[in-house]
């Protein structure tokens, strides 16, 4: 049993409380029980301030308050002041109740904490137990004390209640909180998340998962939400997964057009989202993509290269119209449907001129251009390129020409120039410039 308690040691987090804790054990290991009390009570008060410290450092208010009332006292103490006895007697006294109401201790563990700081008073004193005989603590109370002190208290990270996890949100909910997963993570583990039990990881998700899906919250702020998501999911799967699916069973029913975008966006951000959605889920996600138009929610085509969705989404991509590619442009939704949109483009040169200039929001070539050049590859911007150098349209040749100037040091274009594309286009231009002089037909 000596063993056991050399090895149990190794748990303990605080330094301080250790040193305590391992001076017990040398007490109880050379028979004096109530030196090993004493100091097993003292590596406990130890352990709760290196808790609230931690819980100040991540702003909890308590906390905050708590760490100054205990610094306070230190002070005192070096200043020999007349009550800094008093106080810190006080304080000990409150460590008990405290570790409560913060969550380190249950009510079973505030039991024998309270059986601890008894012996502990009864052994720091002068007690006795009738008037003929002294307390003598015995062998098997001193190393259970021991025991339980490392195993109820030393060994656990501080759990911290409803107040650790209203940090936690907050922290996501600011406009400083990454929307990449990896940097997300690391914010997160210097959060109370990193040490809380199994209940606060779980609390967090579901307030997430609200926030992600509250018909309020702002699109802009998503993004934020779904990585933290993302960065949880790769902390603990096992929780998010049982979470998620909890929240899916409970919503999925109530799913409206702007959820089904917000989950669509999941997926965009987040692709491990799938992998942790159960099937009956799966099934009913189908029927709710099965029956929303493009129109209504482009961002579905995001699920497009997900296996059990493709089929749905590709028959939804034969039915592309005009408007449907304008909407998922819009919605930065456009990726999985880029040849379409070359199409489209090259479409556009047969259209009278008079048709973007009425187009609402999304309506010049250029915008779309500009918008899904960095994802197309070097085939398909080569074949942009050649098709509009082509063109006999002057609006489509100008943009043309001012976007390859603009973008001078793009490989592609660096590539394509060897083939005196633009000095081709200026000649073009320029023989539109002449035709002005002797026409009207060419506008500027």
């Amino acid at each position: 049993m000596l063993a056991d308690l050399d090895e149990m040691v190794y748990s303990c987090r605080d330094q301080q409380a250790k040193i305590s804790i391992k001076e017990a054990i040398l007490c109880y290991k050379a028979g004096a029980y109530k030196g090993a009390i004493t100091l097993t009570w003292i590596a406990f008060v130890y352990d709760f301030v290196n808790k609230i410290k931690i819980l100040a450092e991540h702003q909890q208010g308590k906390a905050i308050l708590d760490r100054k009332i205990y610094t306070d006292i230190q002070e005192s103490l070096q200043r020999n002041d007349p009550d800094s006895i008093n106080q810190s007697l006080k304080f000990e006294r409150s460590v008990i109740d405290k570790s409560n109401n913060y969550g380190f201790l249950n009510i079973h563990e505030k039991e024998w904490a309270q059986s601890l700081y008894k012996d502990r008073c009864k052994c720091a004193h002068p007690s006795m137990n009738d008037k003929d005989s002294v307390f003598e603590p015995s062998a098997e109370s001193a190393r259970l004390h021991i025991a339980h002190c490392i195993k109820m208290s030393l060994s656990k990270n501080p759990v911290h209640g409803r107040e650790a996890l209203d940090v936690i949100i907050k922290q996501i909910d600011s406009d400083s909180f990454p929307k990449e997963k990896f940097s997300a993570i690391t914010v997160l583990t210097s959060t109370p998340l990193n040490f809380g039990k199994d209940s606060l990881f779980k609390e967090t998700i579901s307030r997430i998962l609200d926030l992600i899906f509250d018909s309020d919250n702002d699109f802009k702020k998503i993004k934020s939400h779904i990585s933290a998501i993302s960065a949880l999911i790769h902390m603990r799967p096992d929780i998010c997964t049982s979470e998620f699916t909890k929240y899916l069973n409970i919503n999925l029913n109530f799913f409206d057009k702007r959820k089904l975008k917000v989950f669509c966006q999941i997926f965009k951000i987040s692709p491990e989202f799938f992998e942790i959605i159960r099937d009956e889920n799966i099934l009913k996600i189908k029927e709710i993509i099965d029956s929303t138009s493009l129109r209504e929610v482009p961002g579905i085509l995001i699920l497009k290269d997900i296996r059990v969705f493709s089929e749905i989404i590709n028959l939804k991509i034969k039915n592309l119209d005009d408007f449907m590619i304008y909407r998922a442009i819009e919605d930065d939704s456009f990726q999985p449907i880029l040849n379409e949109i070359i199409n489209f483009l090259i479409g556009i040169s047969n259209i009278e001129k008079d048709f973007y200039i009425n187009q609402q929001n999304i309506n010049e070539w250029d915008d779309i251009f500009i918008k899904i050049y960095p994802f197309l590859n070097e085939n398909q911007a080569k074949l942009v390129f050649e098709y509009f150098s082509n063109s006999e349209d002057y609006y489509i040749l100008r943009r043309l020409e001012s976007f390859i100037e603009r973008n001078s040091g793009d490989e592609t274009i660096r590539t394509m120039d060897k083939t005196n594309l633009l000095e081709d286009l200026r000649k073009k231009l320029k023989s539109f410039h002449n035709r002005r002089w002797a026409s009207e037909e060419v506008p500027f």
